[in-house]
């Protein structure tokens, strides 16, 4: 290239360093004026700012529910493990399944372990002690009701007054009364479970932590009505509905009333509330289905399910308000709160006490279906963090699926579900229709109706022999007949059935336990009072705070000598097993 081709290039070189110098000149005005208008507009970025978030904020609180905690406990009370292969095979035989088919309960799907039942002064517990392991964390004596097992057994606060001072719904559904022993060991401190007419005073809020129970519904009203009513089993003059009432608790006595509040509601309750369908237990399932509807009561699958519609309504309503929620910096009081529920099977125990076959079924297939509908609820609630548990606080009867019929005879391995297909009713209520049909033909019994009414309707059993019908009649002249009318009866069901029963009270054999969803650290054998503490660790709840309040104006209301408060021959009722008019098996 020459020197002029050379100083040409140069001189158009610099011409273009001079159009890229005046482009980088006007860039640069351009962005120093942008930034002088963002610079006089950033206080007004910045005022906005706050209010943005907390529409954001607010948008998220509104729409967004906490995971809400909760607990179902679930006890089958007399539950063993022999009943539930008893239940399972007779299922499947009444429904056409053969040994072919791999048939599972509710239950068996999410059985995880077992649990150890003896209390702690006997290796055979009651309910008592059972159920105060469950709500106190901790064993104690036969017949206790929430209290410690040692010295002047002190009241021990429970998982559900823990829970309800947490701010958590609490709730109870059962088939028994619910003063009796189970469910009382949840809201009640007394020395001895039959003092069921204080009991009662602490269900309705008379006891020294207040009302503690936002939903309880089962049997019992004989507890609450005054002695001067003909249907009373108070030792007082009190009258507990009145002071229900008083406080404000809905009051429910009957199915019609339970279903139409429900409906009212949206399918769930005003809470506080307290249903009593029955002056006593609930009647077993066999014989539920046979009332007339004036007298109808719910069942337990039917309860349960508006127990968890209405305490998970009452809880998702009781949630902080929005600008609380806001704080993410200081989680509110009752951020997360759900409820706790307890739901017994509790009739499944009684059967087992009268060693009745066909009520024992019943009773076991009614709370399956109850397991299956609170899986269902869980299912149904994916958000919730709810724990199930499902545990007997002992099994009764001492089932075995053989029975040995002569002792001169090897036994045959066997046993024979079709003898019970045809049962209907309870050989407890069948018993009451002998002794109402005695009466009304002083003394006799008609050998013709027995045959038809008792024995070929009642119980399925078309083979009933005269040495049958002359033991039935011998049973009634013994103390406590209709009791031993009872125990005849089920033992013609269960020797054609070929089913064992060693006693007509409690074993002391582990029990099943059940769990879901399931954890890797709750698995395997554990103590009962175990289970305890697990309700309370999900919760998050202390119950030493609880026992330390009870505690602190003990002598003031809590009643340390019973003599005078147990129904004349209370601790004695416990020896005739089966005495269950306001008294009850254990």
């Amino acid at each position: 290239m020459s020197s002029q081709h050379l100083l040409n290039a140069r001189s158009e070189d610099g011409d273009e360093e001079d159009t890229i110098g005046e482009l980088n000149s006007d860039r640069s005005r351009r962005n120093n004026a942008g930034f002088k208008t963002w610079l006089r507009s950033l206080p007004t970025w910045l005022m906005a700012l706050p209010i943005s978030i907390m529409f954001v904020g607010v948008y998220l609180a509104s729409t967004h529910q906490p995971n809400r905690t909760n607990f179902i406990l679930m006890i089958s009370d007399g539950f063993g493990p022999a009943s539930e292969t008893f239940a399972r095979e007779f299922y499947k035989h009444t429904h056409g399944l053969d040994w072919k088919d791999d048939f599972k309960f509710p239950l068996d799907e999410i059985l995880v372990g077992s649990s150890r039942t003896r209390s702690s002064n006997s290796f055979v517990t009651d309910s008592a002690a059972g159920a105060t392991a469950f709500s106190c964390a901790m064993k104690s004596y036969n017949g206790a009701i929430s209290v410690e097992p040692e010295g002047r057994h002190k009241p021990c606060g429970t998982v559900l007054e823990a829970a309800k001072q947490r701010g958590y719904k609490t709730g109870l559904v059962v088939t028994s009364r619910l003063t009796h022993a189970t469910p009382a060991c949840f809201y009640a401190h007394v020395v001895d479970r039959d003092m069921e007419s204080e009991i009662a005073e602490f269900l309705v809020g008379d006891g020294p932590l207040g009302h503690v129970v936002d939903l309880a519904l089962g049997g019992g009203l004989c507890f609450f009505q005054p002695n001067e009513t003909s249907s009373s089993c108070r030792t007082d003059n009190m009258d507990m509905l009145e002071s229900a009432r008083k406080k404000g608790i809905n009051v429910i006595l009957s199915e019609k009333e339970l279903l139409d509040s429900s409906r009212r509601n949206a399918k769930a309750l005003p809470l506080p509330v307290l249903g009593l369908f029955n002056r006593d237990h609930l009647n077993y399932n066999l014989d539920r289905v046979h009332l007339p509807p004036a007298s109808s009561e719910p069942s337990l699958m039917n309860m349960t399910e508006i127990a968890l519609r209405t305490l998970d309504e009452a809880a998702k309503n009781s949630q902080p308000s929005i600008w609380s929620r806001l704080k993410f910096w200081n989680r509110p009081d009752g951020w997360g709160l759900g409820f706790f529920l307890m739901v017994e099977g509790s009739r499944i125990d009684m059967a087992g006490h009268s060693n009745d076959p066909g009520a024992h079924a019943e009773e076991i297939f009614e709370y399956q279906r109850t397991v299956a509908v609170v899986r269902k609820w869980i299912k149904d609630h994916p958000s919730c963090n709810t724990q199930l548990i499902s545990v007997s606080d002992h099994e009764t009867g001492g089932l075995s699926l053989a029975r040995q019929l002569s002792p001169y005879h090897y036994p045959v391995y066997n046993w024979y579900p079709q003898a019970l297909k045809n049962v209907t009713h309870s050989t407890a209520a069948l018993g009451q229709l002998i002794l109402a049909h005695s009466k009304l033909h002083q003394g006799e019994i008609q050998e013709d109706w027995l045959k038809e009414e008792i024995f070929k309707q009642g119980l399925g059993i078309m083979d009933a022999t005269h040495d049958e019908v002359t033991g039935l009649g011998e049973s009634m002249g013994i103390v406590g007949g209709e009791w031993w009318v009872d125990v005849f009866l089920a033992n013609m069901s269960s020797y054609r059935a070929q089913l064992g029963w060693a006693t007509h009270g409690h074993s002391g054999v582990d029990v099943n336990l059940y769990m879901e969803p399931f954890s890797t650290d709750f698995h395997g054998s554990k103590e009962n009072y175990e289970i305890g503490a697990r309700i309370a660790s999900h919760l998050g709840l202390s119950l030493d705070p609880i026992t330390v309040q009870l505690n602190e104006h003990v002598d003031d209301w809590f009643f340390w000598n019973t003599t005078s408060k147990i129904p004349k021959g209370g601790q004695q009722r416990r020896q005739l097993v089966g005495h269950e008019s306001c008294g009850g098996h254990n």
